[in-house]
């Protein structure tokens, strides 16, 4: 506070036990500060800092969207935190005030306020509270980096929320207090994600408490059978130009030879009459 600023150092007599034990780097950072310009110590008017509140205004959200995209890792200040993946963030470079939901996740709700302002509260979920406290104990009031991937209809902000270059969503998983969402599968973070799932599996963490793995059934193993071959001469009749053959088992021999004396006889004692059949067109 003092060295950007925003406070002064009260001073003591060099004898007075009140005095606090960093007074001398108190008074150093104030010294600093003063030579800087810092806050109240600088003598040009104060500015006006003006701060566009769009967690309800979805179109002006839209229209901040493609700059929050583009910006990649951006500092922010956690405000409010609503839910265990539900927070509300001051962006001092933008200076707006956003509404950010962590990607990645399914985090069970906390009890909150009935929708429409009709007074009373909505039950939580299991471990929901549990899931709000950690990440106030985390977050609440203190710099963050967000990475902002989508946005959903309500005009809130979706992506990843950086706490000491640890990501909240990770974290949360991590204690069993949030399950992997299908939608983390084209994430970076996916792997980091499904390990720290696994370990709160393991674990029997949280919501996985009662969790039984499922049994995995074991494929009944093929049996192979040999390919019996039986072998059998054949008389080529006809190759085609594709490459098909054509044939007659040489066992069948004798009783086709049969079949074509049978029809040669026939033949010889049954003459076909002349003019008997008259072919027509069609």
């Amino acid at each position: 506070m003092v060295s950007k600023g925003y406070a002064t150092v009260i001073r003591y007599r060099q004898d007075d036990d009140q005095r606090a034990s960093c007074y001398d780097d108190l008074l150093s950072a104030e010294a600093k500060a003063i030579k800087s310009a810092k806050g109240l110590h600088n003598k040009k008017e104060t500015p006006i800092h003006r701060v566009a509140d769009i967690s309800s205004d979805v179109g002006k959200a839209k229209g901040f969207l493609p700059f929050l995209q583009r910006a990649g890792r951006t500092e922010a200040v956690v405000e409010f935190v609503a839910s265990g993946s539900r927070v509300r963030l001051f962006i001092p470079r933008e200076t707006c005030l956003i509404t950010f939901l962590l990607a990645g996740i399914s985090c069970p709700r906390a009890t909150r306020p009935a929708p429409g302002g009709v007074g009373g509260t909505l039950p939580g979920e299991s471990y929901g509270e549990e899931a709000l406290a950690l990440t106030k104990n985390l977050v609440l009031q203190r710099e963050v980096e967000i990475e902002v991937d989508s946005m959903d209809k309500g005009g809130n902000f979706i992506g990843w929320l950086h706490v000491e270059n640890k990501n909240l969503s990770v974290l949360l998983v991590e204690e069993g207090l949030s399950s992997v969402h299908f939608t983390a599968e084209s994430s970076k973070f996916y792997h980091l994600l499904t390990a720290a799932q696994d370990s709160a599996k393991a674990k029997k963490l949280n919501i996985w408490a009662n969790f039984v793995e499922e049994e995995k059934e074991d494929k009944a193993e093929e049996t192979v059978s040999e390919r019996k071959v039986d072998y059998k001469p054949m008389m080529i009749a006809t190759v085609t130009r594709e490459g098909v053959l054509y044939g007659q088992y040489c066992s069948e021999g004798p009783a086709l030879e049969q079949m074509m004396d049978n029809l040669r006889t026939e033949f010889e004692s049954k003459p076909p009459l002349g003019g008997a059949y008259s072919p027509k067109r069609g």
